[in-house]
């Protein structure tokens, strides 16, 4: 979905209704028709600027109607979201103080100011993000658009995740992680909302070649997760005896271990560790998973600065009744089955993971992933440039990788999102610079 717009000094002249031609061409100079037919709602952040603004000065934004009228009258400052629906037209404007408000558009003529309409698209539940800013004087707009995803993740991969093999079930091992903090969203200006907006990043060890669509069916569960992580918004956060999860809304980062699985009926199931509050930009975060065939137990544990969340998991998938895995050594060995002394598949992955009405640029500024170090249990060292670096968007059920463009240890620097073409449900990425990369070392 785009936003026509186009930033002119209104000619004097009179004023065309927005319903012959989008708005944003008050010269006629390149027309662009556009039918706009059953509307589909939008959601617009406007945000203004102040820099440059004279004292005497204000941005107003209207609303304009069919017939030119004006509404609303917004005085701006910082950021507005707008409900809206396709075919709207807008105008935003320098207006002096203690002067009466323009009523039609024809008023604002002889004035710098930016029309701008939301055109018509295919779907639904879109946003679109409209920056004012003050320029000679007047006001001046910029747009970009981008899907309105529920989720997005920027995904680091080891080579052949998917192949990894731990070491023989008879052996113990540990997968380890650390990184850096990044700023939270709301730091950065993102509209974030604690109770509609979740972000977990994580290193994990997960176990889907033994689900129901894996190479080695062995059970009917799709997701059996170790995840250690950072969150923030509205996390899962707690769970009973039994594995029911229960979620809360955290404001600021805070640390849990969890064993994540699904149950039976396909809902969500976990093991949690206690929350650790209270973690800021630049903290050196330390996660681990780890297992003992002695007892067949697997602990997570991650920590910051002394204080850490952990867990103990005897069994994979402990509401079972009967359980179909004694120990995780019994659900190791059954992945062994056959296999001569090779250990059992285990895919490690590092993540930053964003839901809710999510927005390009929020998941921008959580990058780059800083990741120190990582160390991968039965794997030989390899090249941190060998690791992968996608954005998923589990929308458009497409993986887009992204172009390395520095090979310095700890992050990649740069990488570019494309648009990726996949008829209506593509996801719309402007070009937007994003950093997040391999480990410096494994």
């Amino acid at each position: 979905m785009t936003v026509e717009h186009h930033i002119t000094r209104a000619k004097r002249r009179s004023f065309d209704p927005p319903a012959l031609y989008p708005f944003g061409d008050l010269s006629r100079d390149s027309l662009v028709s556009i039918e706009v037919e059953a509307p589909d709602p939008v959601v617009i952040d406007f945000v203004a600027s102040q820099a440059g603004c004279s004292p005497s000065h204000e941005t107003i934004l209207c609303w304009v109607a069919d017939d030119g009228a004006l509404h609303h009258h917004y005085r701006l400052v910082g950021c507005h979201r707008e409900h809206s629906w396709t075919g709207h037209a807008f105008v935003a404007f320098a207006h002096h103080h203690g002067t009466e408000l323009p009523a039609h558009a024809s008023e604002v003529r002889g004035r710098a100011c930016s029309f701008f309409r939301v055109t018509t698209c295919p779907g639904a539940g879109h946003v679109h993000r409209v920056e004012l800013c003050w320029f000679c004087g007047g006001v001046w707009a910029t747009a970009s658009s981008s899907w309105l995803d529920d989720e997005l993740r920027v995904i680091l991969r080891p080579p052949r995740s998917e192949e990894h093999r731990l070491p023989p079930s008879s052996q113990s091992w540990e997968l380890t992680f650390e990184f850096i903090c990044p700023p939270h969203p709301a730091e950065a200006g993102s509209p974030f909302d604690a109770s509609t907006h979740t972000v977990y990043i994580w290193g994990d060890l997960s176990f889907n070649a033994y689900g129901p669509e894996g190479r080695c069916p062995l059970h009917g569960r799709r997701m059996n997760q170790i995840v250690p992580q950072l969150m923030t918004g509205r996390v899962l956060s707690s769970s009973e005896a039994g594995g029911a999860a229960h979620w809360s809304e955290e404001e600021a980062w805070a640390l849990q271990a969890q064993y994540y699985w699904e149950g039976e009926a396909g809902e969500s199931r976990a093991l949690c560790g206690k929350v650790v509050d209270n973690i800021k930009r630049g903290d050196v975060i330390r996660s681990s998973v780890a297992y003992d065939p002695s007892s067949g137990v697997l602990t997570a544990s991650i920590q910051c600065s002394g204080r850490a969340s952990s867990i103990r998991s005897e069994r994979p998938f402990p509401d079972g009744d009967p359980p179909q895995f004694a120990s995780w050594r019994h659900f190791f060995q059954a992945g062994e089955a056959g296999e001569a002394g090779r250990g059992a598949f285990g895919r490690p992955t590092m993540c930053v993971e964003y839901k809710g009405d999510c927005d390009l640029r929020t998941l921008c500024g959580l990058l780059p992933f800083d990741v120190r170090s990582v160390g991968l249990p039965g794997a030989t060292p390899r090249d941190a440039r060998d690791w992968t670096v996608e954005l998923y968007s589990p929308r458009a059920g497409e993986c887009l990788m992204l172009r390395q463009t520095s090979h310095r240890p700890g992050r990649v620097l740069g990488g570019l999102l494309h648009c990726l073409q996949h008829r209506v449900t593509a996801l719309r990425a402007t070009e937007a610079a994003v950093g997040c990369g391999p480990p410096r070392s494994l």
